[in-house]
């Protein structure tokens, strides 16, 4: 019975090794190719539930460390939408500057349609 117990506790001792250096492997590779390291990435590529990848805590903490910290992801995020938005209004700006050039014109086909209607014959001579 002992021998069966080392030999089960030689197995998972091997599995659990393995799986850390799967993962370690893997977020080799993810940094590499310059993909983020975060739990999915690192079980969607390893093929490591993430169930294990929190379980373990050896793999857990690898991949804490290794991983952008939240702060920097949220300032990051910030940013962009920062940059959005400032696009954002300046094209608002634009638009706002193209709809009072539109409208301006719109007045001023309607004053000279006034004046034609007013004025036919007046019109008229003037092109001649």
């Amino acid at each position: 019975m002992n021998n069966q117990l080392s030999g089960l506790e030689k197995f998972q001792k091997q599995k659990r090794e393995s799986t850390i250096q799967k993962v370690k492997d893997t977020i080799k590779l993810l940094q590499d190719e310059g993909k983020d390291v975060n739990f999915k990435s690192v079980s969607r590529h390893s093929f490591i539930t993430r169930k294990t990848l929190y379980k373990v805590s050896e793999i857990r903490e690898l991949i804490e460390s290794v991983r952008a910290p939240l702060a920097s992801v949220d300032e990051q995020i910030f940013l962009k939408i920062k940059n959005q938005l400032e696009e954002l209004q300046k094209e608002n700006e634009m638009l706002k500057a193209e709809l009072e050039l539109a409208s301006n014109l719109k007045n001023a086909v309607k004053e000279l349609k006034n004046h034609i209607a007013q004025n036919p014959l007046q019109t008229l001579n003037s092109y001649n």
